[in-house]
C-alpha cells in the first residue's frame, strides 16, 4: 500500500518551522495550491509561539498538509537538519522539495522545476529566489549579499561536471528521493550549518562518480521564481558564508560608502 501511494505522490514539500507564526500560513498555502505537490509536511521544531496551532488549523482545510514535531535534538545535529531529515523519512514523494517557512512560492514553481529536471535529466534543481526588500537596511544589505554569492558560486561551474564547485539554495531545493537517500540525506550533513551546499557537494560527487546523469545533466542551479521574505534568510547567509551578523555586514557597507569614516 505504501509503495502504491508513493507512486501516486510526485513531490513532497518539507518545511522546517521554528517560531514562524507570522509567515507559516502564506508558505503552506503557496505550496498546497500546486498540484505537483502531493504532500506538505511542516516540521515544528520546538516552537514556543502559535506555529503548531496555525498548521493544525490549516490541516483541517488542506488534506495534504501534515504537522510533524521534532523531539530532543540528537548530539551532533543542527536543528534544521534534524527537522528536515524527520520529514524526509516520512515522505512518499518521488521528489523532495525542501523550502523555508518564510518562503512564499509562485503558483507554478514546482512545475517549472520539474520541467527543468525532465528537460536536463537533472536529479536536483535549486532556485536562487527573488528577495522581497521593504526596509532600507534590506535594500542596502541584500543586493550586496547576492553579489557576493554570485561571485562565490558560478552557475556555469556549479553545473559543469568537470568542476568541483557545487551549490544549492535551501529556500528551494528539489531533489529526487532515491538520489537523496543514496547520498545519505541530511543525516550525512547533520552538523553542517551550510547544509544546502554540503548536500549539493555530496550529490555532485555521487552523480558524477556513478554516472546517474551524463555531462551537464545532473544539476541545475537557476536564478528565478519563488519569493521569500529576506530577513531570516539574509541573516543565515551573512553568518554562514562570512561569519558576520547583518549588523556587522552593514558596518562593512558603511565603510565602503564612507571611506573617510572612522569609528
Amino acid at each position: 500500500m505504501r509503495d502504491t501511494f508513493q507512486n501516486l505522490v510526485l513531490a513532497t514539500a518539507i518545511v522546517p518551522a521554528r517560531n514562524e507564526e507570522a509567515v507559516i500560513s502564506a508558505c503552506v498555502e503557496s505550496l498546497a495550491i500546486q498540484s505537483e505537490i502531493g504532500e506538505v509536511f511542516v516540521i515544528n521544531d520546538q516552537s514556543t509561539d502559535a506555529t503548531a496551532s496555525i498548521v493544525e488549523r490549516l490541516s483541517c482545510q488542506i488534506p495534504k498538509l501534515r504537522l510533524l514535531a521534532t523531539g530532543e535534538l540528537p548530539t551532533g545535529w543542527v536543528g534544521k537538519n534534524n527537522a528536515v531529515w524527520l520529514g524526509a523519512r516520512e515522505a512518499h514523494g518521488q521528489w523532495l522539495l525542501f523550502t523555508d517557512a518564510d518562503a512564499v512560492q509562485e503558483k507554478d514553481s514546482t512545475a517549472k522545476a520539474l520541467a527543468i529536471a525532465a528537460e536536463e535529466d537533472a536529479v536536483m534543481v535549486s532556485f536562487s529566489p527573488e528577495q522581497v526588500m521593504e526596509t532600507w537596511y534590506e535594500k542596502s544589505l541584500i543586493p550586496y549579499v547576492y553579489c557576493r554569492l554570485g561571485n562565490k558560486f558560478s552557475f556555469k561551474e556549479v553545473n559543469d561536471p568537470r568542476k568541483t564547485a557545487a551549490a544549492a539554495n535551501g529556500q528551494f531545493l528539489l531533489i529526487r528521493k532515491d538520489v537523496y537517500e543514496a547520498v545519505g540525506g541530511h543525516a550525512s550533513v547533520a552538523s553542517d550549518v551550510v547544509e544546502d551546499v554540503a548536500l549539493a557537494k555530496r550529490v555532485k560527487v555521487r552523480v558524477t562518480a556513478s554516472g546517474l546523469a551524463a555531462e551537464r545533466e545532473w544539476f541545475v542551479f537557476a536564478c528565478t521564481e519563488p519569493l521569500p521574505q529576506c530577513g531570516k534568510a539574509g541573516k543565515r547567509i551573512c553568518i554562514r558564508f562570512w561569519g558576520v551578523t547583518p549588523a556587522g555586514l552593514l558596518r562593512k557597507l558603511f565603510e565602503l560608502w564612507c571611506p573617510f569614516w572612522r569609528p
